[in-house]
């Protein structure tokens, strides 16, 4: 089957499924940019219990010194991440301790 007749079975079957024709500049048009997610992505993550224990105890006393009821979890590995995509040394240090650590 040539390249001809592929596109023109192709068109064939658009036209029989109700779809609109593929004209060479449509087909040549780059393909949209899909739209950034609007809803939060949940990350799941598994710590030991005495890692878990300092998390929550930080949580309490970064609550403490804020005045602040609570500082849930959620709240500190956000601004942790916010942290590391904003501040190079901090991403450098992430990078030796994933080194090291791991």
């Amino acid at each position: 089957m040539t390249t001809k007749s592929r596109a023109a079975s192709a068109a064939e079957k658009a036209a029989r499924m109700g779809a609109a024709p593929v004209t060479p500049a449509a087909a040549a048009a780059p393909a949209p940019v899909p739209e950034l997610k609007s809803k939060p992505v949940r990350v799941s993550l598994d710590l030991t219990p005495a890692l878990y224990e300092d998390l929550t105890g930080w949580g309490r006393e970064a609550a403490r010194r804020l005045g602040r009821p609570r500082v849930t979890n959620a709240d500190v590995l956000r601004t942790l991440v916010r942290a590391l995509l904003d501040r190079p040394e901090l991403a450098d240090e992430v990078i030796r301790r994933l080194d090291t650590d791991q």
